[in-house]
């Protein structure tokens, strides 16, 4: 970061890190500038507008805005001011946060929440007084979503595909949801888990998740067959099944109404 005798605008940015791409570095500006012209606009409300040049300092990070020359001294200054409110605001929601408006406070965040996801360091200067932009909680984890943990459980589908590379891994897809999920197999199952192939199997073992709570992988401890959709019995064989059972349900429905 820059030491004080660099700054000499009246608001300077201030980037650095190994995230600062262009995307990132045209972000950062367009919401230093956004921040720039909504103070102005809060500042010169029925009044002649303030014209502001902007300045990068040779061999340096820093991009500097200076109130252009003829410029009424004292808005300028109420700009500056305006914006230091600002940021303190997010340290202290106090009387000072009243007097930030929301339209400066959406600029912050902007940059709030590229010091996240494009992960970079960010500083705006009122002056000589600096302020390090700190990330937002919520834009924290946004970017870094947490992961469910794994469970052990089990995945039930068809086995579809055999991988042997670094040990075997293969793919069920799922009954319900026809998504694949990858499964490492143990090397004391690797035999009998190819005779499955294209079969209908459970795989217990560690699940994981992804943030939808969908399994994704299996680390594999037990594989069975289970038996195929042509194998189960259709619904014809069930009301077989209870046409059967009919008669001896009705004639205990008689007996217990005769004790009755």
């Amino acid at each position: 970061m820059s030491g004080r005798p660099e700054i000499d605008a009246d608001l300077t940015l201030e980037l650095d890190g190994k995230g600062l791409t262009p995307l990132v570095f045209r972000k950062s500006v367009d919401a230093f500038v956004g921040l720039l012209r909504a103070a102005t606009r809060s500042v010169c409300q029925g009044t002649k507008s303030i014209d502001w040049q902007m300045q990068v300092k040779a061999g340096s990070n820093l991009i500097g805005a200076h109130a252009a020359e003829g410029a009424d001294r004292d808005q300028a200054n109420l700009v500056r001011t305006l914006a230091a409110r600002c940021f303190e605001s997010r340290r202290d929601a106090g009387a000072d946060a009243q007097q930030a408006p929301d339209a400066l406070r959406k600029h912050v965040r902007k940059l709030a929440e590229l010091v996240v996801t494009g992960n970079i360091r960010i500083s705006v200067w009122t002056g000589r007084q600096r302020h390090a932009i700190q990330p937002e909680p919520k834009a924290v984890q946004q970017a870094v979503p947490q992961q469910p943990i794994p469970l052990p459980g089990s995945v039930e589908g068809h086995l579809t595909s055999l991988h042997a590379g670094d040990g075997l891994h293969v793919e069920i897809r799922e009954y319900i949801r026809q998504r694949p999920v990858q499964c490492a197999i143990p090397d004391e199952l690797a035999e009998s888990t190819r005779s499955l192939w294209r079969k209908r199997v459970i795989a217990h073992g560690l699940v994981h998740y992804n943030p939808r709570g969908e399994a994704t992988r299996v680390q594999v401890d037990r594989i069975e067959p289970l038996p195929d959709d042509s194998d189960l019995p259709s619904y014809r064989d069930v009301l077989g099944i209870l046409g059967k059972r009919s008669p001896t349900r009705s004639a205990g429905t008689r007996t217990a109404r005769s004790l009755g």
